[in-house]
């Protein structure tokens, strides 16, 4: 079975574990793949265990025949490889190289484990709505979808921005507040989680609309059904304001109308058997712990 390896950054410490990651493949008769820009990283390092990987430029992930992918990062390594793969179906599994890790669930210390029960198909696939953003300047070409979210929010040392949202071009409220965020369900988790939006089940066909610091106590946020189309009108002092795609970001004027509307790209992500979103929340946040006990 061909297999993408998938990667940015090296840190300090994680190289047994890629060298790990790379022998059980190796030992599980995987053809392994790995990203061009990743592979000079290791090379660099003097990996020995690169032998057995070819290189493939990111350009050309999306075309190739591989099965599956399986990136060494955290959560930004997934955001980062899923414009690579842009619209192809193959999943992922994310192995956890770096702190919280909600879509890169699996820790170092079951990446034995994982490679046993990929090569037994002792798993399953996930499904992760998307959003898309479009404006009349095309921002964020050619991938202007995105897993997590989408942020309008004010640059450095301005004042407050209002931001006027409309639901199917029905006027629904103005936000005064540092900025806005829209989450799908996946993203729940992320930037909305730290802002006090709520976390929501990723099955659910839902958008999450987070004011970032509103000026109003009693502004909240609100979820919505994700087949809402949703437009964005941004005022304020400054002349422009910041515009996020999960990792990416962008320079937007207040001649900009930002459209958000469900993608129709989707994201698969693997889940081991015994894994699920409800472990997840348990084990990353702690949930049903009692320090006293």
């Amino acid at each position: 079975m061909q297999v993408i390896l998938y990667g940015k950054k090296i840190k300090k410490g994680n190289k047994p574990y890629i060298t790990q990651v790379i022998t059980e493949a190796k030992k599980h008769g995987f053809e392994l793949l790995i990203n061009q820009k990743y592979y000079h990283a290791l090379r660099e390092i003097n990996l020995p265990e690169i032998v057995y990987c070819t290189p493939i430029a990111e350009d050309k992930i999306n075309q190739s025949a591989a099965e599956l992918m399986i990136t060494l990062g955290g959560d930004g390594t997934i955001l980062s490889a899923i414009i690579d793969l842009a619209d192809s179906p193959k999943p992922i599994l994310g192995i956890n190289l770096g702190r919280m890790g909600f879509l890169a669930n699996i820790e170092k210390s079951r990446i034995a484990e994982a490679f046993d029960k990929i090569s037994k198909k002792e798993y399953s696939i996930d499904i992760r709505s998307m959003l898309k953003l479009e404006t009349g300047r095309k921002l964020f070409e050619p991938f202007p979808h995105a897993l997590n979210d989408m942020a309008i929010a004010k640059r450095e040392n301005s004042s407050m921005i209002s931001i006027q949202m409309f639901i199917d071009d029905v006027y629904f409220s103005t936000y005064w507040a540092d900025g806005l965020i829209v989450s799908t369900p996946t993203g729940s988790t992320g930037y909305n989680l730290s802002c006090g939006g709520p976390i929501v089940y990723p099955s659910s066909d839902s958008f999450v609309i987070t004011p970032i610091a509103p000026h109003s106590l009693t502004v909240r946020a609100i979820v919505l059904p994700d087949s809402c189309v949703l437009r964005f009108v941004v005022r304020g002092r400054s002349d422009t304001f910041l515009c996020t795609m999960d990792s990416r970001y962008d320079t937007i004027n207040h001649h900009d109308e930002i459209v958000i509307e469900k993608s129709s790209l989707q994201t698969h992500l693997i889940q081991l058997e015994d894994m699920s979103f409800g472990t997840t929340i348990r084990e990353k946040l702690h949930w049903g712990r009692d320090l006293r006990n």
